[in-house]
């Protein structure tokens, strides 16, 4: 439902600022592309990409997998998940993680055995554990892990944020509910420099404007539908429902003075009376 707002929310924003000649008119939206920017905006003949946000939550995340095989040899059994050479942004949230110890910090607080393992195909397929599983379904097995592996969190900088979203050359964030920021030190539009020219304030920098986290947690992907199937299948093998994830995320965002797109609490649709552009046109 969130990516589903996301992707509603990038296509009302193009729609928005193509008539004000910020966005390109043959632009259209990724949607769950991950190898380009949200949108595209354009300034004095020059294109940039631009990250957008409905509000201050996931900035990037990876999916983390539990072996109980590799438990049972004595080894951490958790992992992160198959990452292909190619996936730049997923290796770099891997490097992160790997800097700060984030499976040895699992290990730590995590201490129990999860009901979502990956080499579940082979372990299950039992009599005894089908019985078992067949009782409790993805709604049982997620209340038991949510209950069981509770989130925590690492202080990370938010420029580690910024460094995930240069990778696919994105200097630009807006977040609908806080404004329009820069990502890093670069600004390929020079709109600061403009900004100065003009006498407007400068658009501030993300990584100034927040505090940033990491956030490991047991996350629900649809827990209700796998439920359903489960319901109508009784296959123990069906989609789980739920993921435990490494995110990042920023609290204590404060205000832009700019906002392109702004947003009202649960709307995805722009508020144009109160929308700020003059930095851009």
């Amino acid at each position: 439902m969130a990516a589903q707002k996301g992707f509603i929310y990038e296509e009302n924003t193009a729609d928005f600022l193509k008539p004000a000649g910020i966005v390109p008119q043959n632009f259209m939206p990724a949607g769950a592309g991950h190898d380009q920017p949200d949108l595209m905006i354009q300034f004095k003949g020059q294109e940039a990409g631009l990250e957008l946000k409905i509000n201050q939550a996931s900035f990037g995340s990876l999916v983390l997998h539990f072996y109980r095989e590799q438990q049972l040899k004595g080894n951490n059994p958790w992992s992160w998940g198959s990452i292909g050479p190619d996936e730049k942004e997923k290796l770099f949230l891997q490097d992160l993680g790997t800097r700060l110890k984030v499976l040895d910090e699992i290990k730590k607080n995590w201490t129990k055995t999860p009901h979502l393992i990956q080499d579940r195909q082979k372990l299950w397929n039992t009599p005894a554990m089908k019985k078992i599983y067949t009782k409790l379904g993805p709604r049982g097995r997620y209340g038991f892990d949510k209950k069981n592996f509770e989130d925590f969190r690492i202080d990370i900088s938010a420029r580690e944020i910024e460094s995930y979203y240069n990778l696919k050359d994105t200097y630009y964030i807006q977040v609908g509910t806080h404004g329009f920021f820069l990502l890093g030190s670069r600004d390929p539009l020079k709109l600061n420099q403009s900004n100065r020219e003009r006498g407007l304030k400068p658009i501030p920098q993300f990584s100034a404007s927040c505090n940033s986290t990491a956030r490991i947690r047991c996350q629900s992907k649809g827990v209700t539908k796998a439920e359903q199937k489960f319901v109508q299948t009784g296959d123990i093998f069906g989609p789980n429902g739920y993921q435990f994830t490494f995110e990042l995320q920023v609290k204590g965002l404060k205000k832009s003075p700019y906002n392109i797109a702004p947003l009202a609490a649960r709307s995805v649709v722009p508020n144009k009376d109160k929308a700020t552009l003059e930095f851009l046109q």
